[in-house]
């Protein structure tokens, strides 16, 4: 599995309508897309809390590298 922070979020976003225009909408490499879009998705969140000033930017940054290792351990 790739790590999400590999590619921007619209990197994600143009690989996996790639994937789908070439009639590829299930398996590994989507998979792995839909993981990575997930955890972009997740660091969307957590950085509007640290924005708001709610959650600690190290703390922030500890949950999104712990989530690294969660994305790429359940594929």
């Amino acid at each position: 599995m790739a790590d999400p922070r590999s590619r921007s979020m619209a990197g994600w976003r143009s690989r996996l309508g790639v994937l789908a225009s070439r009639g590829e909408t299930s398996g590994p490499r989507v998979d792995e897309a839909r993981a990575a879009l997930s955890w972009w998705r997740l660091r969307a969140a957590v950085n509007r809390e640290v924005a708001s000033g709610l959650v600690d930017q190290d703390q922030a940054d500890a949950v999104l590298d712990s989530l690294i290792g969660e994305v790429t351990m359940s594929t």
